[in-house]
């Protein structure tokens, strides 16, 4: 699938997890996105801000919630000082009460818990977007 200006749906993934990781990134590989990845929260920042200072944005932002450096509602607040439109959601292996709302808080999309069918998230990315 492409983005709207025709070119490969470009991802930032973070996850720690060194299995989940390696899935999700050859998923998303797989399905033809454009996949940017880090294991820490701060890379994942360091990421997202490298690519803003060279004027290209991500279509979806997918975090996991916790991470070494900074866990994945800090990152996304980060993002939110420049950036209110980038599509972003939580994915985590925790029974959080409060998830819901700390996504909320950051507008973010939505909060998927693992393990979830990992091969499925690109599928689960193209609706969201698609629904945009």
């Amino acid at each position: 699938m492409q983005n709207d200006a025709g070119a490969p749906i470009r991802v930032l993934f973070a996850d720690d997890n060194a299995e989940i990781f390696t899935l999700v990134v050859g998923a998303f590989q797989r399905a033809g996105f454009a996949v940017d990845a880090a294991s820490r929260g701060d890379d994942a920042l360091s990421l997202y801000r490298a690519a803003r200072a060279d004027r290209q944005r991500y279509d979806f932002v997918l975090l996991d919630v916790a991470m070494p450096g900074l866990n994945g509602y800090e990152v996304a607040q980060c993002i939110r000082v420049d950036d209110s439109a980038t599509l972003i959601a939580f994915f985590t292996a925790f029974d959080e009460p409060m998830a819901a709302v700390r996504a909320q808080v950051v507008h973010a999309c939505g909060v998927w818990s693992k393990p979830a069918d990992l091969l499925r998230l690109p599928q689960m990315i193209e609706e969201v977007l698609n629904a945009t």
